[in-house]
């Protein structure tokens, strides 16, 4: 009996440790895909400043350049807070550098907005005009991910004992899910505009509000209901992101590589 209940004590710590060893692995994941996104931010930015000397429009030359300063700091700030904060996510939005990171991605923001107004990228659109809204969409994607950062919530205890990780926002939306049983038709009136009534699992009666044109787990749909995509299960990707329902891959592991054609990672021939 006594070694029974201590085979059972070392099973519950080691599952323990597992599970947090997972969630702690899940956080840095996170983190490293917004740095991902930046980086790929930077190139979309950079592609833009090329093409602005080659015509020697030197004011969207200098607006890229401002962008990318301030993308610059954004990115610094944002790898301070991935290594303090790595294995504890929910306290990010607590940081004395979330205030850096926002502003200057705020200011970068600005600056692309500049860009997409200035007189020479508006009469040449069919040149500028893909590269600057492709931008734009990159942009509007690393502020989503940062969003989702400060509005991490902490780790809640199951009733396994395990820990698990939760979004505020879902958190939130924890006190709509009381109310969210019954009819799925009554749930759609229910959720905000712009969000969709998911179920909480295939066989719960509880639902809860997404924005699935962005969610990262239920993108273009209710997974639960074998709707859209979970971005984070792409096989070979590193950062992700989902725009308008769709995932969109921004980088891949060591032997992978990104196929331009499906945005897919696809496994590099030996």
């Amino acid at each position: 009996m006594v070694k029974s209940f201590e085979l059972l004590l070392v099973l519950l710590i080691f599952q323990t440790f597992s599970l947090n060893f997972y969630v702690s692995g899940s956080y840095e994941y996170q983190l490293n895909g917004v740095n991902n996104q930046f980086a790929v931010l930077d190139s979309k930015i950079s592609k833009i400043q090329s093409l602005a000397q080659q015509q020697g429009h030197s004011d969207v030359k200098e607006l890229c350049l401002e962008a990318k300063d301030h993308l610059s700091a954004a990115i610094d700030g944002w790898e301070r807070i991935s290594k303090v904060y790595k294995d504890k996510i929910w306290l990010a939005s607590e940081s004395k550098y979330k205030d850096n990171v926002q502003d200057s991605l705020d200011k970068c923001g600005e600056s692309i907005m500049k860009i997409l107004d200035n007189d020479h990228v508006k009469s040449i659109s069919g040149r500028y005009g893909s590269q600057v809204e492709d931008c734009k969409r990159y942009y509007e994607t690393c502020q989503h991910s940062c969003k989702n950062i400060w509005d991490w919530g902490p780790p809640s205890p199951t009733p396994s004992g395990s820990y698990t990780s939760y979004n505020k926002r879902q958190n939130v939306n924890s006190l709509r899910r009381r109310s969210l049983e019954g009819d799925e038709s009554d749930q759609i009136q229910k959720c905000p505009k712009g969000e969709t009534a998911c179920p909480i699992s295939e066989n719960s009666i509880g639902f809860e509000c997404l924005d699935t044109k962005l969610e990262l787990t239920n993108c273009g749909g209710c997974r639960t209901k074998n709707e859209g995509e979970n971005c984070l299960e792409i096989e070979g990707s590193v950062g992700v992101g989902c725009m308008k329902g769709k995932c969109v891959v921004f980088s891949v592991q060591p032997g992978y590589y990104l196929s331009k054609r499906i945005n897919r990672p696809v496994l590099k021939r030996k």
